[in-house]
């Protein structure tokens, strides 16, 4: 066996190699159709030791901060190693690598010219081999397979539908297995340190000034009430999250069939009594849009509530699409879809889902660039209307508009003042949104006082001033 120079070295991490007898670590890159795929650069960010550290050694410049990598390049085979004993590599390549102090788990960086980078999270478990009298460490990294530049992903987990294949997980559904962790998650751990982390529509938070009657709105609709909860907030940084002095308010998060919430609220204070947009072209979230198995039996519900309406779309005879109000003038959107689930929980009306998230722009272009930029996967554009996508599936629309009614100022108005969406990684996130000069409310997660502790949150606005929170979930 050759020896070893443990340089680059902290003590620490030289004591665990002496004790892992600077074992090699090896593994296999192929493409997405099985395919051995040759020069792929391989980084590994963890501690290095041995002769090849030197020239090895390359920084990469993340939201995060500087990190250190040591780099090798798969053959012929696709495979690639950090070997220690100078077998598979010449004597003066050999290294051996380690997770930093504290840690247990360090990340690989595959990259090549044309395929998405994939950033994997690894943590070494090392087998002892025998070879020829020699005895030798090895730990065996899972294969990766490389996703081309473009490649389809059906689900929006961030692996094609071909590596879906490959690695035995479903094309159609982000969280294959239900477990409530993501494809990409479960595969590769943190993932990129310059992508955000969103993954699902939270919920709509809509404002309210009659608590009770817009609650009882909403469950003639088929929302459910989760819970209701009082909520104080005296301290001005902790305000300062959602742009506001110190406020109080009350919430009942409502839910439907298909998992879509409402987070319907009274502010107490500061109140702003302002009647929401009327104009479903109004800049920022316009429209609340439902969907129903039976259109027709939802109108005459309505009328029998005294809720006028009128025809967006079809005739009376044949309605598609209607539009009437909350009782605080909030645009609601109902669409007669074929999905025959019956009556919801009201047991009077046959709502039951969210037909879609609109977002008016007064610019197609930038809000497209930007919301690109803040993680959601652009699916395609036509005739002034952007679709995009999240890793839980849902679809939003970006539509033109030169409305002159513009997103409301401040998160207390009226009406849907903004959306949450869900982060698996928010610290990560703002690094690389402020990275990408995007501004938000507080340079830190808030923690909510009292029953929301269980949660941070963020947010900031789109060209337009739409507010838009991440939540995390401790």
């Amino acid at each position: 066996m050759r020896s070893i120079k443990f340089e680059h070295f902290s003590t620490a991490a030289l004591m665990l190699l002496l004790t892992a007898l600077a074992g090699c670590t090896t593994g296999i890159v192929k493409d997405s159709n099985g395919v051995a795929v040759a020069g792929v650069a391989v980084t590994a960010y963890g501690q290095c030791a041995g002769e090849g550290c030197e020239a090895s050694q390359v920084e990469t410049a993340t939201p995060a901060g500087l990190l250190t990598g040591y780099q090798t390049s798969s053959d012929s085979n696709g495979q690639y190693f950090y070997d220690p004993y100078g077998e598979k590599v010449a004597a003066e390549e050999a290294m051996t690598i380690a997770a930093a102090e504290g840690s247990d788990t360090y990340q690989l960086q595959y990259s090549q010219a044309g395929y998405q980078d994939v950033w994997l999270d690894y943590t070494p478990n090392f087998q002892q081999y025998s070879s020829d009298g020699q005895q030798y460490l090895i730990t065996g990294v899972p294969e990766v397979y490389l996703c081309l530049d473009g490649a389809a992903d059906s689900d929006g987990d961030g692996i094609c539908d071909d590596a879906e294949a490959q690695y035995g997980t479903d094309p159609q559904n982000a969280d294959s297995n239900g477990d409530g962790v993501y494809d990409d998650q479960a595969l590769f751990g943190s993932g990129s340190p310059f992508a955000t982390n969103l993954r699902a529509l939270l919920h709509y938070n809509i404002n309210v000034s009659d608590f009770e009657a817009s609650k009882a709105f909403y469950q003639l609709l088929g929302f459910s009430v989760l819970l209701e909860v009082d909520v104080d907030v005296p301290d001005a940084a902790e305000a300062q999250g959602l742009n506001l002095a110190p406020y109080s308010l009350k919430a009942a998060p409502m839910i439907l069939a298909d998992g879509f919430i409402i987070d319907l609220i009274k502010f107490h204070s500061p109140y702003d009594d302002t009647a929401p947009h009327s104009d479903i072209y109004s800049l920022g979230l316009a429209t609340l849009s439902l969907k129903t198995d039976n259109i027709q039996a939802d109108m005459a519900t309505l009328e029998a509530n005294g809720i006028g309406y009128s025809i967006l779309f079809g005739s009376e005879t044949n309605p598609v699409t209607i539009q009437f109000a909350d009782p605080d003038g909030t645009v609601i959107l109902l669409s007669q879809v074929f999905e025959d689930k019956g009556l919801n929980s009201s047991g009077e009306t046959y709502v039951h889902g969210v037909f879609s998230t609109n977002i008016n722009v007064s610019d197609l272009a930038v809000a497209t660039a930007f919301y690109q930029q803040a993680g959601f996967r652009l699916i395609g554009e036509n005739k002034g209307i952007a679709t995009l996508g999240l890793q839980d599936g849902r679809h939003f629309t970006l539509t033109e508009s030169d409305s002159e009614d513009l997103a409301y100022e401040d998160v207390n108005h009226l009406g849907i003042a903004r959306i949450a969406i869900e982060t698996s990684n928010i610290d990560q996130d703002i690094q690389v949104l402020e990275a990408a000069g995007i501004e938000f409310y507080t340079s830190e997660a808030i923690i909510p006082s009292g029953p929301l502790s269980i949660l941070r949150y963020v947010a900031f606005e789109d060209p337009d001033g739409t507010v838009i929170e991440l939540v995390e979930y401790n």
